[in-house]
C-alpha cells in the first residue's frame, strides 16, 4: 500500500485549538469510528504551532507506512523538551446506523412520496451491506461505498448521509457532519447525466412512431409515445392520466400525481416529483390524437386510464416497457430511454421560441433546471443571434 493510498483509506490527522492548547484530532477509521483525540500541553501560538504540526506530521507518517502505534506510547514523551501528551476521548456518540433509523423515523413522520419511501429502503440496505466499514469516516465510507454501487448511487447515499448528520447535529445527537466535505468532492448528477440529455429531431420523433406503428406487438403503445413528445410530461406522470383529468374538448391535462412501483406493484402517487400539482394546454396535434383516442375508447368510464395496461386494465408498469423500448427504439437510437421524449419536447419548444419561463411551468421544472438539464445543445447551435 502506497503512503497516499493509506492516507486516503484512514482519513488525514488533523489539529485543532481546545482550551487555550492545541489538541491532535485523529481519524476516526483507526479506532472503528470513534473520534480521538491527543491533547498536548502547547499553549496557542505560532511557536507552539509549529511544535504541534511536528507531532501531526511524525502521526500522519506513521499512518501512511503502517506503523502507527495505536496504544500511543510511543507519541507520549517523559523529557521536558518533549512535553506529555494525554489521550482525549469525546463523548460516546450514537452509531450511526442508528443515527440513520432514527432519521428515516423523523422522516416518515412528516409524510414522504411512495418513490422517496422507497430511496430510503434503498439506501438502507446499502448501508447495511457495508456493515463494520459504516462509521462516521466520511472518505472511508464513500471509497467503500463505490467497491459496491455506482458513483450516482454513492453520491446520493452520502448526499443523505450528510443530511442525517445535519439533523443529528440540529439535535444535537452528534457534534459535526463528516459527510459534507465528501459531498462537494463527488460530481454532481449534472455531470453524470448529461451525456444522456438527447432530444430527438422530428425526422428522428416519425422513425420512433413508425417503428411503434408497425410493430404489431406494441403498435397499442404508439399513442402514449406521442404523449410524451407532445406534451414533454415525466413518463411516469403520463402513465396516471385519466380521462377526467382532461377537459371535455381534450384541450388541457390536468397533471395529478404519477404510477410509481413500488414493494412488487404499480401504485398512484399524488403530486409530481416536485410535489406539485398543474394544468397545461395541449397542441393542436396532441388535442387531436386524444379526441380520436376519446371517440374509440371501450372504457366509458371517466375515471378509467387514458393509457391503461393492456393485461390487466390498471397501471403500466414503467421498468417493463423499458423492454418494450428496448426492443423498438434502442435499435435505432442506442442509450436513449422515454425521458428523451421529455428532452425533444422542451428543446423543440425553445427552438420555437416558447418562454423557457412558460416551459417550466408546463413540464413542472425550473428555468436553470431548462438551461443546465435538458436544453439540448447540439440542437440549440441551430440558432443565431438575431442582428
Amino acid at each position: 500500500m502506497t503512503a497516499s493510498t493509506a492516507k486516503k483509506q484512514h482519513g488525514t490527522v488533523g489539529i485543532e485549538e481546545f482550551q487555550g492548547r492545541y489538541r491532535i484530532r485523529l481519524p476516526r477509521s483507526l479506532f472503528g469510528g470513534k473520534q480521538k483525540y491527543i491533547c498536548t500541553i502547547y499553549t496557542i501560538s505560532p511557536e507552539n504551532r509549529k511544535l504541534a504540526e511536528a507531532i501531526v506530521q511524525r502521526i500522519q507518517a506513521d499512518i501512511s507506512f503502517e506503523r502507527f502505534d495505536f496504544s500511543l506510547d510511543s507519541y507520549k514523551h517523559s523529557s521536558q523538551s518533549r512535553p506529555k501528551l494525554e489521550i482525549f476521548k469525546t463523548e460516546k456518540e450514537i452509531a450511526l446506523f442508528d443515527l440513520w433509523q432514527k432519521f428515516v423515523q423523523h422522516k416518515q413522520e412528516k409524510g414522504l412520496k411512495v418513490k422517496t419511501l422507497e430511496e430510503y429502503g434503498n439506501f438502507t440496505k446499502l448501508l447495511l451491506k457495508l456493515g463494520k466499514n459504516l462509521s462516521y469516516d466520511g472518505l472511508t465510507v464513500k471509497n467503500h461505498l463505490m467497491e459496491i454501487t455506482t458513483v450516482d448511487q454513492t453520491r446520493r447515499v452520502i448526499s443523505y448521509l450528510s443530511a442525517c448528520c445535519n439533523w443529528g447535529m440540529k439535535h444535537r445527537l452528534i457534534k459535526e457532519n463528516p459527510f459534507e466535505p465528501v459531498v462537494s468532492d463527488l460530481p454532481t448528477r449534472k455531470e453524470l447525466t448529461e451525456d444522456n440529455c438527447y432530444a430527438f429531431s422530428q425526422e428522428e420523433q416519425e422513425k420512433i412512431l413508425s417503428a411503434f406503428s408497425a410493430n404489431r406487438f406494441y403498435r397499442i403503445y404508439t399513442n402514449l409515445v406521442k404523449f410524451w413528445l407532445y406534451t414533454g410530461c415525466r413518463p411516469s406522470e403520463a402513465l396516471a392520466v385519466r380521462w377526467c383529468d382532461l377537459t371535455a374538448d381534450c384541450s388541457q391535462i390536468y397533471f395529478r400525481g404519477s404510477a410509481q412501483y413500488s414493494n412488487g406493484k404499480v401504485v398512484f402517487s399524488e403530486g409530481s416529483k416536485n410535489n406539485n400539482k398543474r394544468t397545461i394546454p395541449t397542441s393542436k396535434k396532441l388535442q387531436a390524437v386524444l379526441l380520436e383516442m376519446k371517440e374509440n375508447r371501450k372504457n366509458s368510464d371517466d375515471e378509467s386510464l387514458i393509457f391503461p395496461s393492456p393485461r390487466n386494465g390498471g397501471f403500466i408498469n414503467y421498468h417493463n416497457f423499458l423492454d418494450i423500448w428496448k426492443a423498438v427504439v434502442i435499435p435505432m437510437f442506442p442509450e436513449t430511454t422515454p425521458y428523451n421524449c421529455r428532452d425533444s419536447f422542451i428543446t423543440e419548444q425553445i427552438l420555437k421560441g416558447v418562454s423557457t419561463a412558460i416551459i417550466a411551468k408546463w413540464c413542472d421544472t425550473s428555468v436553470s433546471m431548462i438551461e443546465q438539464r435538458y436544453a439540448d445543445s447540439l440542437k440549440l447551435l441551430s440558432i443565431r443571434p438575431a442582428d
